[in-house]
């Protein structure tokens, strides 16, 4: 039942109410039942694709009056996307990186 509900684009925390429990409850049995917490897993993955079709479909033209900021939005929300990329640089080594800042106020010929 968790699968065919996430399947269809509905969050994980929305089958607290189809079953009538509460969030803590389905939490608390992903920690509990592997085979839950496997459900969960298998559902998120095929809302996303369910999710990633509209997208698709939307941007191909084929939904009439596409909203792309609301379906980026809930895209940012469900799956984690992000604007923002963090780069990281290191030295030799794994080590702190040197960096030699040069004042160029001055002439080079100065």
């Amino acid at each position: 039942m968790l699968i065919d509900h996430m399947a269809s684009g509905l969050s994980f925390e929305a089958f607290a109410g189809v079953i009538g429990v509460n969030q803590d409850t389905l939490h608390e049995w992903v920690k509990v039942w592997p085979a839950f917490s496997e459900a969960k897993k298998d559902g998120l993955a095929k809302g996303r694709i369910f999710w990633e079709k509209i997208g698709h479909a939307g941007m191909s033209g084929k939904i009439k009056n596409f909203n792309s900021t609301v379906w980026v939005f809930s895209m940012k929300n469900r799956f984690g996307w992000r604007d923002k990329q963090s780069v990281e640089h290191t030295g030799e080594g794994g080590g702190p990186l040197t960096m030699i800042v040069k004042d160029y106020t001055e002439s080079e010929n100065e």
